[in-house]
């Protein structure tokens, strides 16, 4: 069995490993999630129950 601090560094290696792994798919994910968007949400069509109200200071 290894001493302490090489438990440590493994430990850390390995956390480090899957930091990486984790930050690269995020950044690939998010190319994904910026695509284009319905026009819906850009212009959300109004109901008859919406209120609009001024602001008054």
């Amino acid at each position: 069995m290894g001493s302490a601090s090489s438990i440590v560094r493994l430990a850390g290696a390995v956390l480090a490993e899957q930091t990486d792994e984790w930050v690269e798919g995020c950044r690939y994910r998010g190319l994904e999630v910026l695509g284009p968007l319905p026009v819906s949400l850009w212009y959300p069509t109004p109901t008859s129950n919406t209120q609009t109200t001024t602001y008054q200071p």
